[in-house]
């Protein structure tokens, strides 16, 4: 998802007439809690906090300087912090990091009354923003209850 909507937004901004290149995005990230699962790959936070590092070090040197993380996934959010925060601190660079989740979440729930229990780990916000972007990719279950149906 975070490739989808960086590619959208890197799209739109360039319609507008604003430069903007989307690099590829880090297929992998923090997350401990994957281990248990077959196939649950991460990084440990040192290893990610290193490659985020010198990846935008490399934007930098190329003399990047309006540089955006989307950040889709939550175990990242203090790595990411972490690695921005010292870049600030060297250079007065400020790069801002934005949770994809947590900004959907919260519009979801300013716009749906009593929604609290629809959320979690690949479901929402995770499925309309995925039937709404990538509608080829959802199949819908036969029989699924109200609440676990799409808000979009």
């Amino acid at each position: 998802m975070a490739d989808e909507i960086a590619e959208r937004i890197a799209r739109a901004a360039n319609e507008a007439g604003t430069p903007c290149v989307m690099a590829p995005t880090l297929p992998f990230g923090v997350a401990d809690y994957f281990a248990p699962s077959p196939g649950g790959l991460a990084l440990a936070p040192e290893s990610f906090r290193r490659v985020l590092a010198e990846l935008l070090e490399g934007l930098l040197r190329h003399g990047l300087r309006r540089i955006v993380i989307l950040n889709a996934h939550g175990g990242n959010v203090p790595v990411v912090h972490e690695v921005t925060l010292a870049i600030k601190r060297r250079t007065g660079l400020v790069i801002p990091s934005f949770y994809l989740w947590k900004i959907a979440r919260q519009l979801m729930e300013r716009r749906l009354d009593g929604a609290a229990g629809r959320f979690g780990h690949g479901a929402e916000p995770l499925l309309s923003l995925n039937r709404a972007l990538r509608a080829d990719t959802i199949r819908d279950a036969a029989g699924a209850p109200e609440g676990a149906r799409c808000w979009g």
